[in-house]
């Protein structure tokens, strides 16, 4: 297996949202008209932490995704 085919896989790993969950979801917020929709319980801390805190919000973001690649 290459990095890459690696690194996919803990990517696929680290999601946790059911595709059809994630359909409906999405479907649900264009009938709202939302001008956002999030997707599982990770998208949604990172945008109250995106909200609370946008000026540490990537540093923070680059940590845990360089932590899930390993």
């Amino acid at each position: 297996s290459t990095e890459l085919e690696e690194q996919m896989r803990r990517f696929d790993a680290f999601l946790t949202t059911d595709p059809a969950d994630a359909a409906r979801t999405i479907l649900d917020g264009v009938d709202r008209k939302a001008p956002r929709v999030l997707i599982g319980s990770d998208a949604r801390r990172g945008d109250i932490l995106q909200r609370l805190m946008p000026g540490t919000y990537w540093k923070i973001m680059k940590r845990g995704i360089e932590r899930a690649m390993k």
